[in-house]
């Protein structure tokens, strides 16, 4: 089976066969390897599947612009705000849990009962324990004032950085990809979110569950 993307894929995909062999991974483990389960299988509709994934650069400096701009107003930093993104995650979650699955057994081989234990129950458990303490871990820290400096009072507050990317990775494309999303949200950041092309199922599943359930003004998905 030939992939598409030639050579350099090809590549990719003995350079990922080979860190499987020299970390002494269980050769019957192997079959939840994407690359692995895609070959054993010959499953050509993951090529086309791909193919249909867009794959253009060229609007990305308009939306990296347009996150900034959101950014300015400064309405992530609003503590409520935050939290209402998360539940809204996590609801999304909830509610594609089964699209979300079956999205990861296309991909990878693996079940519906091991993704939604560990891609989408895992998750959900990182957003509820975010909810929980965000609120605390908002709050500034009085720090002690040196004399030199002083009268004066002191402290750490935490701020926001800005525009944050997040990349998944394929093997694991929620917990990977949502989790942190999830941490920079919780930051009062923006963020651009990308999933990794190369579980492309999930990729369209995380981008349609993004899309849906986050505010679009401040959380943009780019594939490809």
């Amino acid at each position: 089976m030939k992939y598409e993307g030639g050579e350099q894929r090809e590549q990719l995909i003995g350079k990922f066969e080979n860190s499987f062999k020299m970390s002494n991974v269980d050769e019957g483990l192997m079959v939840d390897g994407r690359f692995d389960f895609v070959r054993k299988n010959d499953y050509e509709g993951y090529n086309t599947t791909l193919a249909s994934i867009p794959d253009d650069a060229s609007g990305l400096d308009g939306i990296l612009a347009d996150l900034k701009t959101s950014f300015k107003t400064n309405k992530t930093r609003d503590i409520d705000f935050r939290i209402q993104q998360l539940r809204n995650l996590q609801q999304g979650l909830e509610d594609m849990k089964d699209e979300l699955s079956a999205a990861v057994e296309k991909d990878l081989g693996r079940g519906a009962f091991y993704a939604q234990l560990a891609e989408v129950h895992g998750t959900k458990v990182e957003i509820q324990h975010t909810i929980e303490n965000l609120k605390n871990w908002a709050k500034e820290v009085v720090v002690d004032t040196p004399v030199m400096v002083g009268p004066g009072k002191s402290y750490i507050k935490p701020e926001p950085l800005g525009v944050v990317c997040v990349m998944a990775a394929w093997n694991f494309p929620y917990v990977t990809l949502l989790g942190p999303v999830a941490q920079v949200i919780s930051a009062g950041n923006c963020c651009l979110i990308k999933p990794s092309e190369l579980s492309p199922n999930c990729s369209i599943a995380a981008a349609k569950l993004c899309e849906k359930y986050l505010d679009q003004s401040f959380y943009k998905v780019i594939q490809g």
